[in-house]
């Protein structure tokens, strides 16, 4: 079984729609003329920098300050202007490790604690130096312990002018506290002050701080206003709940009477109305939707929907959403379109823009109203899923759905609504070269974390969009494609960048497409290998799941030697044998499921013996949108969308299947593609 390891699940933007289609030849040399990367020259000694202070950084956040090593990069920092914005890093551990008193450790805190930068890369840095002098005050003041009583009270009075400074390093004051209970008198001195702390700003202590603190009538009362009470006994209502959840749950898969099962139902109704304040709201909300979506897989409507409208009666808000689908959609199986319009959706038309907001629920809504003959309606509905979510799945569904009823194709509906000329951007006046240099290093040395902090750093500025494009296409080129995606995404959340055909080429790039051409059997299409890769290892080569799966496509040594007998795990490495394994694999899931893309797609990630099952129980091959909203695991679900979301955009961007008659392909078809 091939498992998914590196999912590149992309949030579904508010943002324009991208445009027409290049083909695979021009697309390459039409991005290189819009992002004129600078020339920029990456020293060694620019290298060796980034590398020992990235070292000495990681070393830091384990408590660990080698003062040798602080002092080489101070030196070799000195000289160096690329690195300008970190040397109060380095300056700032230099000076702790240096430190000879206990007062002066305290002085540096409250220095750092004061300090104001408007440079963000400052910013990040000095709290961090902030963070390790306060766990270091801590570890000294833990030596102290013996020490007066006068002197701890000069203590907490430091405490509680820097407590929010030191409350932010939990887990220090946590190892300090349980350090301080063999010294009963000084560990409820701190106790005191840290719960005065809480009590005073209102804050919930976690469960591994309330353990360290010295327990308390105040302290009980406090946790009892907060709703922490007896954590048992909320665990034990939802344990109870799970109880009269397996009981529904085990009436239906046995099929008994209808009266037990309505028994069964209306004991865990009651229980969830009554104790629900008592427990995890959210879980019980989720357990309660999770058993309705078994009724409706069912086909018991009724009780599905009276479970649902339970959830809904609490108003939770992170579940609103879902039961409002999951509801709608025990209509849309029964094919009850107009008790569907009257009972959901013309309640959910009078806020337009909040239901387009939720692109699954504004496409199935619109498929509602187009059923009830209010077409226009539903066309405008589904303009509006385009609109504020191009990336989606439902967009794309969405555009297709439009093309049934226009001459122009889906690629064509997404270049009707772009609003944003393309623009030659990045001029070399433009960039910061010195910024431009950490960008590659960090991505050189894996660093994410310092790229995001980059990418923060220039917000704000005038010239952030050419920034943020001309770092994406940097990192792109270094085949570091999964930071280029963060990094354009960063961009399109905060509405910073615009979203046009350039943009939507560095989030779906073609890294190795001609060696999936070579290495493919000729009925192959390479689509689908190039999109199942970008979801399945962001085209790293070296990717490696927690379970084992290997390489581009990532696969599980085990189904790989069912193609190849002798092979070495190393080799799945190999981009060459990996995608030649990986597609031959593929094809073989085709033949089983009679070229059903869905149902091959949901076994590559999930597996046969899983898909086996559900073709049974859930599946029922008459149309290819129910099934997908069907697949009973949300990963393979997101997964299943996320394939036909490449799908589109790769045959979009490389001019691929507009018309194909390909057998693998008519699903995927850019002007109607629905049904087999």
């Amino acid at each position: 079984m091939v498992l998914r390891s590196v999912a590149i699940v992309l949030i579904l933007l508010t943002l324009v729609p991208a445009v027409a289609a290049t083909n695979d030849a021009s697309k390459t040399a039409e991005l290189d003329s819009w992002i004129k990367i600078p020339t920029i020259n990456i020293s060694r000694q620019d290298r060796l920098v980034g590398n020992n202070f990235l070292r000495l950084y990681r070393l830091s956040r384990k408590g660990i300050l080698n003062k040798k090593l602080i002092k080489n990069l101070k030196s070799s920092m000195a000289k160096n202007s690329t690195f300008a914005d970190y040397r109060i890093w380095v300056d700032g551990v230099d000076e702790l490790v240096n430190l000879k008193s206990f007062k002066g450790l305290k002085d540096s805190c409250e220095k750092y604690s004061n300090k104001n930068y408007s440079s963000h890369i400052k910013v990040k840095l000095n709290k961090n130096i902030k963070n390790i002098c306060f766990d270091r005050y801590l570890k000294e003041l833990e030596k102290k312990i013996s020490f007066t009583k006068s002197f701890h009270k000069r203590q907490i009075k430091y405490i509680n002018n820097n407590i929010s400074s030191i409350m932010s390093r939990e887990r220090s004051v946590i190892t300090f506290l349980s350090n301080l209970k063999s010294v009963p008198d000084k560990h409820e001195l701190y106790s005191k002050a840290i719960v005065n702390h809480l009590m005073l700003h209102k804050l919930t202590p976690t469960t591994a701080l309330i353990k360290e603190l010295k327990v308390t009538p105040t302290l009980t009362r406090f946790i009892q206003t907060r709703e922490l009470g007896d954590r048992s006994q909320r665990y034990q209502f939802f344990k109870t709940l799970l109880t009269y959840k397996n009981d529904l749950e085990e009436s239906l898969d046995k099929k008994m009477d209808r009266k037990i099962i309505e028994e069964r139902k209306i004991k865990l109704v009651d229980y969830f109305q009554s104790t629900y304040e008592f427990m995890d709201q959210d879980r019980a909300s989720l357990n309660m939707i999770s058993i309705a979506k078994d009724f409706t897989r069912a086909g018991k409507y009724e009780i599905s929907r009276s479970l649902l409208n339970q959830v809904l009666l609490k108003k939770n808000r992170e579940y609103e959403v879902q039961t409002k689908f999951e509801l709608l959609w025990t209509y849309i199986l029964e094919n009850d379109y107009k008790k569907a319009y009257n009972s959901m959706v013309a309640d959910f038309l009078k806020d337009t823009n909040s239901l387009s907001n939720n692109s699954q629920l504004a496409f199935w809504s619109s498929s509602v109203l187009e059923k009830v003959g209010k077409r226009d309606e539903a066309m405008k509905l589904l303009e509006l899923v385009i609109k504020k979510n191009p990336l989606s799945y439902y967009a794309i569904l969405s555009a297709k759905k439009l093309s049934k009823h226009s001459a122009l194709l889906a690629n064509d509906i997404y270049t009707k609504t772009f609003n944003k000329p393309s623009r030659v951007v990045a001029s070399e006046n433009k960039i910061d070269t010195d910024w431009l240099k950490r960008i590659q290093i960090w991505g050189d040395l894996g660093s994410g974390y310092f790229i995001r902090q980059e990418i923060l750093h220039k917000e704000g500025a005038k010239n952030y969009e050419d920034h943020v494009l001309t770092a994406a296409k940097l990192l792109s080129e270094k085949g570091d494609y999964l930071e280029s995606f963060k990094v354009v995404i960063s961009g399109l959340n905060n509405n910073s960048i615009g979203f046009d055909k350039k943009v939507l080429e560095i989030l779906f790039p073609t890294p190795y497409f001609h060696q999936i051409k070579k290495e493919i059997d000729k009925e192959f299409d390479p689509v689908i290998a190039l999109s199942l890769i970008r979801q399945e290892s962001g085209f790293n080569r070296r990717a490696r799941s927690r379970v084992g799966a290997r390489g581009l496509m990532q696969l599980m040594p085990a189904t790989a030697r069912r193609f190849k007998r002798r092979l070495k795990t190393s080799h799945l490495y190999n981009p060459s044998t990996n995608i030649n394994i990986g597609t031959k694999y593929f094809n073989n899931l085709l033949n089983r499921y009679d070229n059903n893309l869905v149902y091959s797609l949901a076994a590559y990630n999930a597996g046969e013996h899983r898909v086996d099952r559900w073709q049974s129980d859930f599946l029922s091959n008459d149309s290819i949108l129910k099934d997908i909203e069907n697949i009973p695991f949300r990963e393979t679900r997101k997964y299943v969308k996320l394939i036909f979301r490449n799908i589109f955009f790769y045959k979009m961007l490389l001019k691929e299947g507009g018309n194909d008659e390909h057998k693998y392909n008519q699903i995927f078809d850019l002007h109607l593609g629905f049904n087999r």
